[in-house]
């Protein structure tokens, strides 16, 4: 019910427009072995779950992968239908749309388990299912200081607009607050200017990664890499450059070990309100958020 409820489905047992039929089969395997050579060889299995947005272990078989049919300890099928009783002829209900999958195990899993971390991905084929044979999750991941600020890209200066509750909102931050300096620093950017000093900083601070830490973020670029450890305090020199980064980079307030070790917990926001110039101290909050497609 809950995977149903997030797709804005609601229950009506006295005139529901969707019928819901589900299957399911869970089998012991009698060709398992428990002394099998190979078995505990294989590459986990690692799915999003939805519950606490993170990345979890199951014992599940990659479908990709070959499986020698010893080491399966269980056949979980299960599926299930959705019948538009409205828009049909009476008492013949029509099939709109339909989902099955096939696992193997290598250890135990409930039925109940398995569906409360995996219904709520095999659901998100509804209702376009794109590729009938198989399907591939992409999870993007983004971890920010949170403010409640909401900007117009073609005006960065002037606040649209402030979330309610939200750390800015409790400062006295308000909308048509327009943004003069942040963390002492002038704001005088746009969002062309602004995306033109962090490319310039990318190019020109490369020289300072560590090469030996390449790996692919949750964006696709390949060559992301760490920050060399001996070369703290040149980034630091190049974040701290007023006239080339630092303005662009002022909010950055706890990249504490390129700018200063002893950097507050709150942002020092200077706005111009109706003539009048205003301070406002805005302590962020960590966000996390996860992002979930299917193809």
């Amino acid at each position: 019910m809950r995977a149903l409820s997030e797709l804005g489905l609601k229950r009506d047992r006295e005139d529901p427009d969707f019928i819901i039929q589900t299957f399911y089969g869970y089998q012991n395997n009698p060709m398992f072995k428990t002394d099998s050579p190979t078995r505990g060889t294989y590459s986990g299995t690692w799915r999003f779950d939805t519950r606490n947005n993170r990345m979890v272990k199951i014992p599940v078989y990659d479908p990709t992968q070959p499986i020698r049919i010893d080491d399966v300890m269980y056949d979980l099928e299960f599926g299930y239908r959705f019948y538009d009783r409205k828009f049909t002829e009476p008492g013949k209900p029509m099939l709109v749309w339909e989902s099955e999958v096939k696992e193997k195990l290598s250890d135990n899993y409930g039925l109940l388990e398995y569906l409360e971390m995996n219904l709520p991905l095999i659901l998100r084929k509804f209702p376009n299912s794109g590729n009938l044979e198989k399907a591939t999750y992409h999870v993007k991941y983004s971890r920010y200081n949170y403010t409640g600020i909401n900007y117009d890209l073609n005006d960065l200066k002037t606040i649209v607009s402030i979330d309610a509750g939200s750390p800015a909102a409790r400062a006295g931050v308000k909308a048509g607050d327009v943004v003069v300096k942040v963390q002492d620093q002038s704001f005088n950017h746009d969002a062309k200017s602004l995306t033109a000093s962090y490319r310039r900083f990318i190019a020109e601070t490369m020289k300072y990664r560590d090469q030996t830490t390449k790996y692919t973020d949750s964006n696709g670029f390949q060559n992301a890499m760490y920050w060399d450890i001996t070369h703290y305090s040149d980034v630091a020199k190049e974040i701290n450059d007023k006239k080339r980064y630092k303005s662009g980079f002022s909010y950055l307030f706890n990249f504490n070990q390129y700018i200063d070790w002893n950097t507050p917990n709150t942002l020092n926001f200077e706005v111009e309100r109706n003539g009048e110039k205003l301070v406002f101290e805005i302590k962020p909050i960590m966000a996390r958020h996860s992002q979930v497609s299917v193809e």
